[in-house]
């Protein structure tokens, strides 16, 4: 409870003033309370789980996108905050793409909605979340948030880039995949370049690493859609 005077006055010239009156008021404040970065983000993380929970689940490689995605951006969540981050994704979403929108607009009117929106779309990479239905959910978010959708087409030719590092079409099967996983990996197999220059070595260990994040990415793209 805080009493504040307001005064109203006139300076002159001379600097001298008139005082015209003055008026207490009493002013009820809420009482202090702890600041949670997850709770800071609660709109956007609202709009991530949108999309995480467009089938009723919640996979918990989801989970751990969604913190990745804001330390990328912000300070690490504390462990000391984690209850109230989890409780937060739990309880999320609580409205509609228009009003977690709305929100995310009020709660940082000075930040660019397409970096806002560039967390949201890299969470939806790193969980794997990038079928149709959820590109659609994207757009929708782009397009509440003011965003160009642009950013949401170029997803296609990432997820083409990881179809072509196998050497498959984008309409392989899991089994079509897997075949061809195993014989990239052979043709770059440490045992054939023993004997080869180091440069070549490190770049067939590199393409073996690459190769290896292609087919994994692919089967969890796959691992949604089934």
């Amino acid at each position: 409870n805080y009493n504040s005077i307001i005064t109203v006055l006139t300076f002159r010239e001379n600097n001298d003033f008139i005082e015209h009156g003055k008026q207490l008021f009493n002013i009820d404040l809420p009482s202090p309370r702890n600041w949670y970065l997850s709770e800071y983000f609660r709109p956007i993380i609202g709009l991530m789980m949108t999309i995480a929970r467009v089938d009723g689940s919640l996979s918990r490689e989801s989970v751990k996108a969604v913190r990745e995605s804001l330390e990328s951006v912000a300070t690490e969540v504390p462990k000391e905050e984690y209850p109230t981050f989890k409780q937060i994704i739990k309880s999320e979403p609580s409205d509609t793409i228009l009003n977690l929108g709305l929100k995310t607009k009020e709660r940082y009117p000075q930040a660019n909605m397409s970096e806002i929106m560039d967390i949201i779309i890299d969470f939806s990479n790193k969980a794997s979340l990038l079928d149709f239905q959820h590109r659609e959910l994207l757009e929708e978010i782009a397009e509440v948030l003011g965003v160009t959708t642009e950013k949401i087409s170029n997803l296609d030719n990432s997820i083409k880039f990881h179809y072509d590092m196998l050497g498959v079409s984008e309409d392989a099967s899991v089994d079509d995949i897997r075949r061809a996983y195993r014989l990239k990996m052979k043709d770059f197999h440490p045992d054939k370049y023993v004997n080869s220059p180091k440069e070549f070595q490190e770049l067939a260990h590199k393409k073996t690493i690459e190769i290896r994040e292609s087919y994994d990415y692919l089967l969890k793209i796959l691992s949604k859609k089934n």
